[in-house]
């Protein structure tokens, strides 16, 4: 058994903890590491707060995975100063050290929402593993992206053409922004995938339907990109676009008749337009 703290009191003896993740066997790492985690939870590592950032982020690379996972359960009750580990580890070559990386930044960036830019230096290095990471990491980097502050919103947007789970993980991140996701999406119904139109379209349906305080933005930034929308080459891009600028109501009523004049193409989206018309 390990004696962690003061019986009865929250001082917990950090030193005396590292030194049995360092030299301990593997059930004393385990349990040194989960009482870590406590004292991280408690705010009380102390001034060993970078020594055990250091070794946590050092066991991210070992080959025994609840080694490796209790580590980052440490990092992740932790602030931004985990960062310039958590991006080097993010520059590995190691999967699964890469995943834990963007699993801490991910839990780090949910508790620094009032000033989600000490977080940025991440967003190239998440950017790559959303695109070419494998399985474990690429899955993080999505979560951790969408937990980010404002500049990632352009690379997310980017990113639309990824699996509709993925989508759905952004999708929290383009909800939590609001009006500030409005323009990027908007500038995405301009790709060449018809894919990531389909997926931005119904992102900024979804954005009017839940925050419909946006809506004046919605109007001035996603009205035009919308209304042209409408008449795209992919049906399911002019169905969204419709159900879009439905949402938006009185907002979007400059385009009423280019909406019903969507009715004479040759496969109209009938639904999605009779809806629009009727909540404009």
């Amino acid at each position: 058994l390990l004696l962690v703290c003061v019986c009865g009191t929250t001082d917990w003896d950090v030193a005396e903890l590292l030194r049995h993740v360092e030299s301990g066997s593997r059930e004393e790492q385990i349990a040194a590491l989960d009482q870590l985690e406590r004292a991280a939870i408690d705010g009380k590592l102390g001034e060993q707060r970078g020594e055990v950032i250091a070794r946590c982020a050092s066991l991210l690379t070992s080959e025994d995975g609840e080694i490796a996972d209790t580590a980052c359960d440490v990092l992740s009750w932790l602030d931004a100063e985990v960062l310039p580990a958590m991006t080097e580890l993010l520059r590995s070559e190691d999967d699964h050290a890469q995943g834990f990386a963007a699993r801490v930044l991910a839990a780090v960036a949910s508790r620094e929402r009032e000033d989600p830019k000490k977080l940025d230096a991440a967003i190239p290095e998440l950017e790559k593993l959303m695109r070419d990471g494998g399985k474990y990491a690429r899955h993080n980097a999505f979560y951790a992206m969408s937990a980010l502050g404002p500049k990632a919103i352009p690379l997310m947007a980017q990113n639309l053409d990824a699996e509709d789970y993925f989508f759905n993980v952004m999708m929290r991140g383009f909800l939590r922004h609001g009006e500030l996701s409005i323009g990027p999406l908007a500038q995405a119904l301009s790709s060449e995938d018809a894919v990531i139109r389909r997926n931005a379209a119904c992102a900024l349906f979804r954005i009017a339907t839940h925050k419909p305080e946006t809506l004046p933005r919605m109007k001035a930034d996603a009205l035009e990109p919308l209304t042209e929308a409408i008449g795209d080459e992919d049906s399911l891009v002019r169905a969204q676009a419709n159900d879009a600028l439905g949402r938006m109501g009185e907002h979007a009523a400059g385009s009423l008749n280019l909406i019903v004049a969507a009715l004479e193409e040759d496969e109209p989206a009938y639904l999605a337009i009779a809806g629009a018309v009727a909540q404009i």
